[in-house]
């Protein structure tokens, strides 16, 4: 590293094994490194984050290892994906925040990283988050339903799309292959896995079936499952769970990949960027919107639905034009110049 480079700390749901942050990781590291840039991250698992990127990690929940992460820093970029959301919980919420205002405190800058914005709810935590954005010296936004909320908020940000389109991706060689993501979901029906069991084997039980788990610890106890089911209903079928689950190999996957039935907001991403032939099952707003702004049609988890007939709409199923992700914006504050 080139003596008095720039240093960049990133904050983010990084080292907790989920395909999609991984990726976004991934491909900020990437750009950042071929600026010359020095790169560290805050990581549940430093030891992974430092091998697989060969940069400096630091332990996400020492309070002093983000004080001295933060001090020894020029630049924050928080993201991407929908870190400021309370979905789930505020401690997530006020983390990132937290994070945020700490790099503020020691005046450095700090970029908003093609984030999402759908799931901030309480006028307390919208206030806060609002406060905070504020201070941001570059704010992106990977959709536009997340730059109208803020918008709504009169704060400012540019539109990118999600970084994820700009993984150097294998060449796309469909051969024929069906592929199956879940997600474990505390409001999905109690008879979806049945039903989507019964859909998937009168549409594809002659097809070789590929269930991909996108993070170990939400993922592959539900693919399992269904796994079993299918066999249970037909023991010939040929269905496998994917047990190397690393952004390469799952890159490799959908490369081979004809169809797509997909939970997470990043399969469906990956599906869109190899044009594959992809029906959305939509447990959250993400998902929802994707589904409706690229019109697929889409299952409802949460719901009695009419699973067949919408797998069977999958024929229909076509990404527009595959988005390409503007790193340019970054440049000048990469640089230490002015943001207009």
């Amino acid at each position: 590293m080139a003596k008095g480079a720039k240093k960049v700390l990133i904050s983010g749901y990084i080292g907790f094994g989920n395909f999609g942050d991984e990726a976004i990781f991934s491909s900020l590291v990437s750009y950042l490194k071929a600026k010359g840039v020095e790169v560290s991250a805050l990581s549940s698992n430093k030891k992974y984050t430092e091998k697989e990127y060969s940069i400096k990690a630091y332990n996400y929940k020492c309070p002093f290892s983000i004080l001295k992460a933060v001090m020894s820093c020029d630049i924050l970029f928080s993201g991407g994906g929908s870190l400021l959301q309370n979905k789930t919980s505020n401690k997530s919420l006020y983390y990132y925040l937290s994070i945020i205002n700490l790099a503020k405190i020691f005046r450095k800058k700090v970029v908003i990283f093609a984030q999402g914005f759908e799931g901030i709810s309480g006028n307390k935590q919208i206030k806060f988050v609002q406060k905070t954005l504020k201070k941001c010296d570059l704010i992106t936004v990977r959709d536009e339903v997340s730059k109208k909320i803020l918008e709504d908020l009169e704060i400012k940000s540019t539109l990118v799309c999600d970084p994820v389109y700009s993984l150097n991706l294998p060449e796309y060689n469909p051969c024929g292959y069906v592929g199956i993501q879940l997600r474990k979901y505390n409001l999905m029906h109690k008879d979806f896995l049945n039903n989507l069991a019964d859909a998937v084997l009168v549409r594809f039980g002659d097809k070789k079936i590929k269930i991909i788990p996108f993070e170990e610890s939400n993922d592959r106890e539900i693919c399992l499952e269904f796994k079993k089911l299918l066999k249970e209903k037909k023991d010939d079928v040929e269905a496998d769970v994917v047990n190397d689950t690393s952004i390469q190999n799952i890159i490799k996957e959908f490369s081979t990949l004809e169809y797509l039935v997909a939970m997470r907001f990043h399969a469906c991403i990956l599906g869109s960027a190899f044009n594959i032939k992809t029906t959305p099952v939509v447990y959250d707003n993400k998902v929802l919107n994707l589904s409706k702004r690229e019109n697929l049609t889409y299952i409802d988890c949460s719901r009695e639905d009419d699973i067949k007939t919408k797998i069977k709409d999958i024929e229909k199923a076509s990404f527009k034009n595959k988005p390409i992700f503007n790193w340019n914006i970054f440049d000048n504050i990469i640089q230490q110049k002015e943001i207009r």
